[in-house]
């Protein structure tokens, strides 16, 4: 809380937190905003949920001169089947004064889809009142990385496994990290491809869950190369920003926000879900080309401080939050500020 001195955060009281009371979550909120809407000037609703609806109308009644930020932290697959609950959302909708998604691709359909105005706030990083060092290419390492929960259905971690152990052979000099924590019905996957890969296992390493982030630093300092083979996501996920602000190349999945990691595909490369040859070929064409990646690893770090800096997201939602971005073209804008 030093970089926000005089704030306050309460944390509400789960269920499972006071056993016996019976109380529902979305209850204890409704509570809260009784007790406290006086001194809340914003509520910040994550994720449309119908929950929510009840809490959003109280506090606009009873604080009609308040703001309401929902950042919808979702993805297409999701927003297209809401069908009749859209309906059942809308008075949400309609008390909220921004309403935010994380892709560029994600706001623009659901503009042209949906009678409420949707802009686009990325997830970024924030530096601390530091500006990052700019990182050295010269200083990687012929190093494949990701990071996450390892193992997970969403993370999809089998392609790229599988994609690596069909361009190894073409990469003699690379080798490939996963690191976080590997979850435990994973571990049977994983013996079975190295007993069909033996001569992988020097070449694979799981780090295991890294708390430390100067050591994950060090991780994206080292790596050339940052894959990211989610089946979904919210937006662009954190260890995108992470990567990018080290200079990693990136190959991502077709998600919604594929093009803003990759900038269009200036300084990275897309492939489709589940296609492991696509991505075998993608690893080959970045791993083969040093100059590329050389000159990549420059571009994003320019793109990520530019278009990725928490302290300008934050200036730019400050101002939609404050009225003053009515004629901004705010359906399709550019981060500028």
């Amino acid at each position: 809380m030093d970089q926000l001195p005089g704030a306050v955060m309460d944390v509400l009281s789960y269920p499972d937190d006071k056993p016996g009371e019976g109380i529902h979550y979305i209850e204890a909120y409704r509570e809260y905003v009784l007790e406290h809407y006086e001194t809340m000037d914003l509520l910040f609703l994550f994720q449309p949920m119908q929950q929510y609806v009840p809490v959003a109308l109280l506090y606009k009644k009873l604080r009609p001169d308040g703001k309401i930020y929902l950042k919808l932290d979702a993805n297409y697959g999701w927003m297209d089947r809401l069908g009749a609950e859209l309906g059942e959302l809308s008075p949400l909708f309609e008390v909220c004064d921004v309403i935010s998604a994380e892709a560029r691709k994600l706001q623009r359909l659901l503009n042209k889809k949906w009678p409420w105005v949707v802009d686009y706030i990325p997830n970024g990083y924030y530096g601390f009142g530091e500006v990052p060092a700019e990182v050295s290419f010269a200083a990687k390492e012929n190093i494949i990385l990701t990071v996450g929960r390892i193992g997970t259905k969403e993370k999809n971690n089998e392609m790229l496994l599988e994609a690596f152990a069909l361009a190894a052979k073409e990469l003699p000099s690379w080798s490939l990290r996963l690191a976080g924590s590997v979850e435990s019905g994973f571990q049977q996957y994983c013996a079975a491809f190295f007993e069909r890969n033996p001569e992988l296992a020097g070449r694979i390493c799981f780090t295991g869950l890294i708390m430390d982030k100067e050591r994950l630093k060090e991780e994206y300092r080292r790596a050339k190369l940052f894959v990211l083979t989610s089946l979904c996501e919210g937006g662009s996920p954190n260890v995108y920003s992470e990567a990018a602000l080290q200079g990693c190349n990136v190959i991502v999945t077709d998600l919604d926000a594929s093009g803003d990691m990759t900038g269009e595909g200036q300084f990275g490369i897309t492939v489709p879900s589940e296609d492991v040859q696509g991505l075998a070929a993608a690893l080959l064409e970045l791993c083969r080309d040093e100059e590329r990646m050389r000159e990549n690893c420059r571009k994003i770090q320019t793109y990520i401080r530019r278009y990725f800096n928490y302290d300008k997201i934050v200036r730019r939602l400050h101002i939609l939050l404050s009225g003053r971005a009515e004629t901004e073209g705010r359906t399709d804008h550019e981060f500028t500020v």
